[in-house]
């Protein structure tokens, strides 16, 4: 689980980096040359792929689209958490509306009770 600490580095590292949309490319000279690119700037020059270069373009793809996906992730975990303590919250207004009807309860089936014991009370 990640922790609310841990949440907020990452989000300052999204917030930091190379604005995006972010694009992968392939070097058109070079097939195993290339990386990954903004409106603004190269974010990664990189060997991508063939012979033997250990990123892939599919690695710079996947890299290229985190830029969107992580600010967007993080902010689905901010709204689930707020919805978690939303839910929270009405469980336990729950759970004590159970208890005092249970309380409620258990007090007429008393009287219930006494009133069978002396048909004659009131």
């Amino acid at each position: 689980m990640l922790s609310p600490d841990k949440l907020k580095e990452i989000a300052k590292l999204a917030d930091r980096a190379t604005p995006g949309p972010w694009t992968a490319y392939s070097a058109s000279c070079c097939p195993d040359m290339g990386g990954v690119t903004s409106e603004k700037a190269k974010v990664l020059n990189a060997c991508v792929g063939r012979y033997g270069h250990p990123a892939t373009i599919e690695d710079a793809e996947f890299m290229a689209a985190c830029r969107e996906a992580v600010p967007l992730l993080l902010e689905h975990i901010e709204n689930l958490d707020n919805l978690l303590q939303i839910s929270n919250k009405f469980h336990d207004v729950a759970v004590r509306e159970r208890d005092h009807a249970r309380v409620r309860e258990d007090r007429l089936q008393q009287q219930l009770d006494s009133h069978k014991c002396n048909p004659d009370a009131q």
